[in-house]
């Protein structure tokens, strides 16, 4: 009902804490966007709907932030936990949240089979209408600015987004592939998340192959492209054999890419 149900089957177990700490420390607030010797690099909405599969259409996600009283009074009016249970959950968590373990150790066993009463805490109808790419991406972009600040050693916000966003567009990071990936899943299936061992020998290894990055550009020559009574015989094209620019399976949005034609089209007419 949600459209969100996925998100049990494609969220990593372990984060890739040496990956994601290597790409965190080059993030710039200022302009949100990865540092690299090659020039910025950003996750965009593209990004999370090719990955995810999330919404980015639809209603906006807009909340007042809650009193103590108030999230408690949500969960225990929402899930119908305890109040007391939430009061100490709230607590250890330092903050108006609950922890994913806990929810787990609440819910771990229920089943299809159980009576709707069990089952049914919350009106989930509506849910899929917001724009939860769009709040995810945000909130990711708030967290890691967050976390590139000196003396931070914690990171929130989904960070299979961010895991999967660098094995998406860096070769050298890359896992080993889920073998029964299809072309209809969500990217976010396409690899195998992994733990990385030798924790202070990897991550500087992984510095270093981020400060290698070069940029090459390679000219390819007697090619011609039509793009409606436009014709080039030579292109031009940034490549990288560490770097993925784009996706190569398809063209994932068509319709940004007529836009696209369309202001360069109108460009070269002016």
């Amino acid at each position: 009902m949600s459209g969100l149900a996925h998100l049990i089957r494609c969220t990593y177990r372990f984060v890739n804490k040496i990956v994601v700490s290597s790409f965190v420390e080059r993030w710039q607030p200022e302009t949100n966007t990865f540092h690299l010797t090659v020039g910025d690099m950003t996750i965009t909405l593209d990004d999370v709907v090719t990955i995810l599969g999330f919404p980015i259409v639809g209603k906006s996600i807009s909340v007042q932030k809650l009193s103590e009283r108030g999230a408690i009074a949500l969960v225990v009016n929402t899930l119908e936990i305890d109040a007391q249970e939430v009061r100490h959950e709230m607590s250890s968590a330092r903050g108006n949240l609950v922890r994913l373990e806990w929810l787990r150790a609440h819910f771990h066993n229920v089943t299809d089979n159980d009576s709707m009463e069990r089952i049914a805490c919350a009106d989930l109808t509506t849910i899929s209408s917001y724009t939860w790419g769009v709040a995810a991406l945000a909130y990711l972009y708030r967290q890691k600015g967050y976390a590139s600040r000196s003396g931070m050693k914690k990171i929130a916000g989904y960070m299979t987004l961010l895991e999967e966003w660098i094995y998406e567009h860096f070769r050298g990071f890359q896992p080993h592939l889920n073998m029964n990936y299809t072309q209809d899943m969500p990217h976010v299936y396409r690899w195998t998340s992994r733990r990385e061992f030798g924790e202070k020998t990897q991550l500087q290894a992984f510095r270093e192959e981020l400060d290698r990055l070069f940029e090459t550009r390679t000219r390819v020559a007697e090619m011609s492209i039509r793009i409606t009574q436009l014709r080039f015989t030579t292109i031009y094209l940034i490549t990288h054999p560490f770097i993925e620019v784009g996706y190569k399976d398809s063209v994932q949005h068509p319709d940004i890419l007529y836009y696209a034609i369309d202001a360069i089209e109108q460009f070269l007419q002016d």
